[in-house]
């Protein structure tokens, strides 16, 4: 069967399953119209009655004589239930009704009714099938057949439904908008259900990483987003993959990215995360979205102004004299020892972070970030394979692990925050002024486990993001040594050769600022970002409907010749001088608009400082142990660690 054929049948078939359902539901009602008894007054019966035991209304003043086991029915109005509660101690109907199960409990129902007013006297009843007493009639075959027949009819709606729903949701629906894309000679690899395109993904991506780059080139596209790369080139600059039954367009115009980034108006929002990536992040301000985002925001916000941040350039440079007196002490005191600057950088960033969002130290959070970064390899996997919610629950050994090590982070967290609480209380750090907020009434406050969120999606990112950039600085300055000596006599006419870098100092290093733009064009901590389209809306000459996302693919657009000239994929800092500053809303490693990285000035000063520390005591050089092979890992970052010479001054 072709799939024109399948897609016109399901068509066709969610075309009558409304009418279909009413049918059914109509029949249902006739035959239950058709088989209800008769009282033996003319009235019809009555369902939803409630029931005592006839042996319970013998107790009553009033006994019944000859009331044989089992339920009666008998049908009364308010007014003659207030009646009987206020003649009987021990009320015959507590409900509306009286519940019956044989025919000879009826003249027993009729007495009851006796000393009621006339008006009142006349009652229904019907037999009871879910309560009938053993000596009762029981149901003919051809009766429970006809039962049986009817709940299966009654059940065909929800069977019909779950039939249905994954149908629509990975074959119609998908179709319909595959048809709508190419209609606008839109292509891209063909979907295959019901992954869409992920294992075509994870393919691209396991044969990019099978071998390292040649040479210390930094055209990486291919290796670190090999199926934009891949599909890019056979589909144009715009095309369409799937990930599961949802599409997405790939976009490379970068006046047209530019309007996604800065939009404000809710027509692009932030994809989110699925439960899975939730249990690195929480529900943190990288995962949220509308309200609960915007909230968050202006809490943390505060703690990373560019003000706030200078006063912690002094712990940022302690950190960083420990590191390079750990460096000089594990080489042994000699003149020239190799460092995998990559591990020591982790290491690094989460002692800074841990101090000045935290109040703590890395060894205070260091068993916290180990679990984080085993959490972070587990996610990476499930994040390129299409979700299907009920797997996360199945226990199988890697889901076991994930519930491990969440529940002992955040249990970490929780008695982290405990013991410094206190101390933060009434700080202007990350954690004081989340309890301050925790203490907040109304809208403005945030509760315990919103805040163990927040400090997970702060340790992992605060980590993380600078690291990588120190890494990635470090190897282009050992890879470029004119860059090398030119940055470091800046560094030393503005600071001298042993003073530390001050907050004054960091606005004059105006060569490493470009030096540190140029890195992150090259090799931004995210290769891509992602935004879902709210509503159906236009991107260029493009309708895109509502639910689609919308693949930025950033590492492209920053070596996008037309933009950046014929030498894009060059190291060249000097195209970040003044004079050629014409990269408006073309540069964005820390994103762009609204939800541009909150942690980006922390970044940026944390890299300053340590750079211009190195600088001052150290030549370096590429050791012949690195192999060039960037990855990606939810952020970008050396395949087999960055292992640099290092020569003291």
């Amino acid at each position: 069967m072709s799939v024109q054929t399948l897609m016109l049948s399901v068509r066709i078939l969610m075309t009558e399953f409304p009418r279909l359902v009413s049918r059914v539901e109509s029949g249902w009602k006739g035959v239950r119209r058709s088989l209800r008894p008769k009282s033996r007054l003319g009235g019809q019966g009555f369902a939803g009655s409630l029931g005592i035991k006839a042996d319970t209304i013998t107790k009553n003043k009033n006994k019944l004589k000859g009331v044989s086991p089992g339920l009666i029915f008998v049908r009364v109005d308010s007014e003659l239930r207030r009646w009987v509660e206020s003649v009987r101690s021990d009320p015959v109907v507590s409900g509306q009704t009286i519940t019956v199960s044989s025919e000879d409990a009826i003249p027993a129902a009729e007495e009851a009714c006796k000393e009621a007013p006339r008006k009142w006297r006349n009652f229904s009843y019907h037999w009871s099938t879910q309560a009938r007493h053993p000596s009762a009639p029981k149901l003919s075959s051809l009766g429970a057949s006809m039962a049986a027949a009817l709940a299966l009819a009654a059940l065909l709606p929800f069977l019909l439904y779950l039939l249905l729903k994954p149908i629509h949701s990975f074959l119609w629906r998908p179709y319909r908008l595959h048809l709508h894309f190419q209609a606008q000679r839109v292509r891209g690899p063909p979907r295959r259900p019901p992954s869409g395109n992920a294992s075509d993904i994870r393919a691209l991506i396991a044969s990019a990483q099978s071998s390292p780059i040649p040479s210390f080139h930094h055209d990486i596209v291919s290796r670190v987003a090999p199926h934009y790369h891949a599909w890019s080139a056979a589909y144009g600059r715009i095309f369409v993959f799937w990930f599961g039954s949802r599409p997405r367009a790939g976009h490379r115009r970068s006046s047209v990215l530019r309007a996604v980034l800065m939009d404000s108006s809710g027509d692009f929002e932030k994809t989110g995360f699925n439960p899975v990536s939730r249990q690195l992040f929480g529900e943190g301000l990288v995962g949220l979205k509308g309200p609960k985002w915007v909230q968050h925001r202006r809490i943390v916000s505060p703690a990373f102004h560019m003000e706030r941040v200078k006063c912690w350039v002094p712990t940022i440079a302690a950190c960083t004299l420990k590191m390079l007196e750990k460096w000089v002490k594990n080489g042994e005191n000699s003149y020239e020892f190799e460092v995998d600057v990559h591990k020591d950088f982790h290491n690094f960033t989460a002692d800074v972070i841990s101090q000045v969002a935290f109040g703590s130290s890395y060894d205070d959070g260091k068993q916290i970030f180990q679990w984080q970064e085993e959490l972070m390899l587990l996610v990476s996997v499930s994040i390129r394979s299409l979700y299907i919610p009920a797997l996360r629950f199945v226990p199988t050994k890697r889901n076991r692990r994930r519930w491990s090590l969440s529940r002992k982070i955040n249990e970490s967290l929780e008695n982290l925050i405990q013991v410094r609480g206190r101390e933060c209380e009434n700080s202007q750090n990350l954690l004081g002024l989340m309890l301050s907020a925790n203490k907040n009434e109304g809208e403005e406050q945030i509760g315990i486990k919103e805040i163990i969120d927040e400090c997970k999606t702060f340790y992992f990112a605060g980590k993380e993001t600078t690291a990588n950039l120190l890494t990635w600085v470090i190897l282009l300055l050992a890879m470029h040594q004119d860059w090398q000596s030119k940055t470091r006599e800046e560094v030393i006419c503005v600071c001298g050769s042993e003073n530390l870098p001050n907050a004054e100092d960091l606005s004059k290093l105006k060569l490493l600022g470009i030096v540190l733009k140029e890195t992150l064009r090259l090799y931004p901590p995210a290769v891509a970002l992602n935004k879902l389209t709210s509503r159906n809306v236009k991107l260029g000459k493009l309708n895109v409907p509502a639910g689609t996302q919308i693949y930025i693919p950033t590492i492209a657009i920053h070596r996008d010749a037309d933009t950046w000239g014929a030498d894009a994929n060059d190291f060249n800092p000097s195209r970040f001088s003044k004079a050629n500053a014409h990269y408006t809303g073309l540069f964005f490693p820390f994103g762009q608009g609204p939800i541009i990285c909150v942690g980006q000035n922390l970044a940026l000063v944390e890299a300053k400082v340590a750079v211009a520390m190195i600088l001052q005591k150290f030549k370096f050089s590429v050791s012949p142990s690195y192999v060039h092979a960037p990855m990606l890992l939810l952020t970008l970052q050396p395949q087999f660690g960055a292992q640099v010479l290092f020569k003291r001054i």
